[in-house]
């Protein structure tokens, strides 16, 4: 009597059997994988710190030519004024001719907007450019700084109550001969100067280079943005560094727009409020990095898909083979073997099935066929 085959129960089993290979294959690709996504991105964050590296080099290499350039021109106006100091029609008291002279002189000088002579109670009585109504000066910060230092100082940005225009003043003052300050010296630097002379600075591409005052007002910007220059920055970092008294660094900010810069900065002269600043663009600097990192990723997901879909496939054809063996068991067990069937045509799988196919090969069976056969050559010999 031949018994029917059920595998209605077995359904779930084998569905199971089915998911845990598949996902164990799949597992075992995946952490072949990950050494590899591991060695792109560390090989990434080295090379962009190795870019910061560079181009925090660059950078400060750039904003020393700008502080040793605008040191130089802030030491020229301090010469002026103290060879201005030592000008006899500026200690007559007499304003017509101090007025007279410090136009004279400003025609020698257009990157200043003007000039003049500051009495110790604020009045302006000595200006190159005309008075059109008396001006008082005593609340600027340069003129109390004079006043209080009794030695060459620089002023916040401003502007000017004479010229109306945005300008940065410098200032000296004149001493007689117990040290007591007679006056207050002046002149005002035009900012548009300032932003042309900047603007000789080659820059990296997307790189913008600034100037502010201890307030962190814009003196000058390039490239030029409209409403910048008078402004205060808008990178926190960047405000947060300079406000540490750090003399010089880098540091990464992001502005009001979202547009991530290396920051490299220093003052423009030792102790000085004054600073340079060149930030330059992260995805610029970045660029190169972040392409071979589009790359390695393209090619990482390409590589992990295809070798998914193999071990996909690959445990479909296996689990096809390991479902022959475990049919064939199933039809021993219910004495339906008999079949010498082959798997897939190789050797090693073939000779698998033959175990579980052959009457002696291992199973139930084949023990009692042996078993039986040893019997009877015992009662033979016993005969």
């Amino acid at each position: 009597m031949t018994l029917p085959v059920t595998v209605a129960a077995e359904d779930a089993p084998k569905a199971r059997r089915f998911v845990s290979l598949r996902l164990r294959l799949l597992a075992m690709v995946l952490l072949v994988l990950v050494p590899w996504l591991a060695l792109v991105l560390f090989t990434q964050a080295d090379e962009r710190k190795v870019a910061i590296a560079n181009v925090g080099d660059d950078a400060m290499r750039l904003v020393h030519i700008v502080t040793s350039n605008q040191a130089a021109q802030i030491e020229a106006a301090r010469q002026l004024l103290m060879a201005f100091a030592r000008l006899p029609q500026l200690r007559k008291k007499d304003p017509a001719a101090c007025s007279a002279l410090m136009a004279e002189m400003l025609k020698a000088y257009p990157l200043y907007l003007n000039m003049g002579l500051i009495e110790p109670d604020g009045n302006l009585t000595c200006s190159a450019v005309p008075l059109r109504e008396p001006v008082n000066l005593a609340d600027r910060l340069y003129f109390e700084l004079a006043i209080q230092t009794r030695d060459f100082v620089v002023g916040d940005y401003q502007t000017g109550r004479v010229t109306k225009l945005p300008a940065i003043n410098y200032a000296y003052p004149l001493l007689d001969a117990a040290g007591n300050v007679e006056a207050v010296i002046y002149i005002a630097q035009n900012l548009d100067w300032l932003t042309m002379a900047l603007a000789g600075v080659q820059l990296p591409s997307g790189a913008v280079l600034a100037v502010t005052d201890r307030n962190g007002t814009v003196l000058a910007r390039v490239p030029h943005a409209e409403g910048a220059v008078g402004m205060r920055l808008a990178e926190p970092a960047l405000i947060a560094a300079i406000a540490g008294r750090k003399e010089r660094g880098l540091v990464e900010s992001e502005d009001a727009g979202g547009i991530g810069r290396l920051w490299a900065y220093a003052p423009l002269i030792a102790g000085n409020d004054f600073h340079a600043m060149i930030g330059v663009s992260k995805s610029v600097a970045f660029a190169d990095i972040d392409r071979r990192l589009a790359r390695n990723l393209f090619a990482f997901g390409l590589v992990t898909v295809l070798a998914l879909a193999a071990a996909w496939f690959g445990a479909n054809r296996i689990l096809r083979q390991v479902d022959a063996l475990v049919a064939a068991t199933r039809r021993l067990r219910f004495r339906r073997s008999g079949s010498t069937r082959s798997v897939d045509g190789r050797p090693e799988r073939d000779r698998v099935a033959r175990r579980f196919f052959q009457p002696d090969g291992g199973n139930a069976a084949g023990a009692r066929s042996r078993v039986a056969a040893r019997r009877g050559k015992d009662a033979r010999c016993r005969g």
